[in-house]
């Protein structure tokens, strides 16, 4: 287990607990359902188990810094080790990271923890901003979690919709949940103010497709093809009409687009060994 130490000192820090706490050890929550909780981590480290608060990190995104450690006995009883506060230690959590156990109100008073860290109010500065609620956003869309990152996203859309990458999340989260008009209207919109952008043609194409347009989707593709300035984006984008097509079961698309792959495809590529692997196992 990899702990990331930054040196911050603190005012004010909090004893060991005079009684030791009796914890009922239920990992059943998923850590992008813990943020803003006290938590313990299912993995140990040393023997240990591993306590502490759970928030989003701008940069690194969901983040668990350690308060302090517990042993279990031989006889059950969990014994505490005293909570350190000249520093903080700093842990990113991934699709690696088990379920977490969030403390009950009583757990958080027995081990005479405040309601929010100390140290948390550095981090909340300008957290309303559409730059900030963008990255939130981001973050839940990147571990898979969409249905949490559309508030946040569209908090921030309804202020600054042009800012740097919102609108394309917002897509990408519409995108995940279904929500395909929505995608639809944004990126829309958003080709509009940059129309320069691959990525936006490639998501707007993606919600066509799963809207029932795929004329209207394979054109978008192509537009955005225009607008893709290396080998592998052109790629990526042909390979996404190949399996598509594949998938819809129509075969003259899928060889077309597997012709134009082709034609962008490097001899000895991994573009190319990917589109003959799957060319040669898949029949539209």
């Amino acid at each position: 287990m990899i702990l990331i130490f930054l040196l911050i000192v603190l005012n004010k820090s909090f004893a060991q607990p005079d009684k030791q706490p009796d914890i009922t050890l239920t990992f059943d929550t998923d850590f992008f359902d813990a943020v803003d909780h006290w938590v313990v981590l299912s993995e140990k480290t040393n023997g240990a188990f591993l306590y502490g608060y759970v928030y989003i990190d701008d940069t690194t995104g969901f983040t668990f810094v350690l308060e302090s450690t517990f042993t279990v006995k031989a006889d059950g009883k969990q014994q505490y080790q005293e909570a350190r506060h000249n520093y903080l230690i700093k842990k990113p959590l991934d699709k690696n990271t088990g379920k977490v156990c969030v403390l009950s109100e009583k757990n958080i008073q027995e081990l005479h923890l405040p309601d929010k860290p100390e140290w948390l109010r550095i981090y909340e500065t300008d957290l309303d901003t559409a730059p900030r609620l963008s990255k939130k956003g981001y973050h839940y869309n990147a571990v898979g979690c969409s249905k949490s990152a559309i508030p946040f996203l569209e908090k921030a859309y309804q202020t600054e919709p042009h800012t740097n990458g919102l609108e394309f999340q917002l897509a990408v989260a519409y995108n995940a949940t279904g929500n395909y008009q929505k995608a639809i209207d944004v990126m829309q919109a958003a080709i509009a103010f940059n129309p320069r952008n691959y990525m936006l043609f490639r998501e707007l194409g993606f919600a066509l497709f799963q809207s029932g347009k795929p004329d209207a989707a394979e054109q978008v593709y192509v537009n955005g093809l225009n607008y893709c300035k290396t080998i592998d984006e052109k790629c990526e984008m042909c390979l996404d009409l190949v399996k598509t097509y594949a998938a819809l079961g129509d075969k003259s698309k899928f060889e077309k687009w597997i012709r134009n792959t082709k034609r962008y495809a490097m001899k000895g590529s991994e573009h190319l060994k990917n589109l003959e692997s799957y060319e040669s196992n898949t029949s539209p």
